[in-house]
């Protein structure tokens, strides 16, 4: 700290702290491959992120069909009609539902595989 006697008031003086450069150029060798890999591994988590909540936001759809189902059911019930076959809403549904599992399953491999090659 120094002062100005002139004034009367004190100043701080800054304080500049160095850190040593890292190199600024491109990645080469082992922490390439360990950025690489953090890159792939990221970018599957975040396709198997956005099928999970494609496939639950069917899951909810495909909930609210068979709902409003068992509710006509039980009207029909009480009126004295009996139809017990499933929505046709619900294949498609289901279909779609299917192939995102079938898209989890492959990032679940492809994140294995990931993982293999990283050791």
């Amino acid at each position: 700290m120094s002062q100005n006697s002139s004034e009367g008031r004190s100043y701080l003086s800054p304080v500049s702290v160095h850190s040593p450069r890292h190199n600024a150029g491109n990645l080469t060798g082992y922490p390439r491959k360990v950025k690489d890999l953090a890159a792939d591994f990221h970018n599957c988590i975040m396709k198997w992120e956005a099928l999970n909540t494609k496939g639950m936001d069917i899951v909810t759809k495909i909930a609210n069909v068979k709902i409003e189902k068992v509710y006509d059911a039980q009207q029909d019930v009480e009126s004295g009609q009996n139809i017990a076959a499933l929505p046709q809403e619900l294949n498609p549904l289901c279909d779609k539902l299917a192939e995102i599992i079938e898209a989890m399953v492959s990032e679940v491999c492809l994140i294995h595989l990931i993982v293999r090659h990283s050791q």
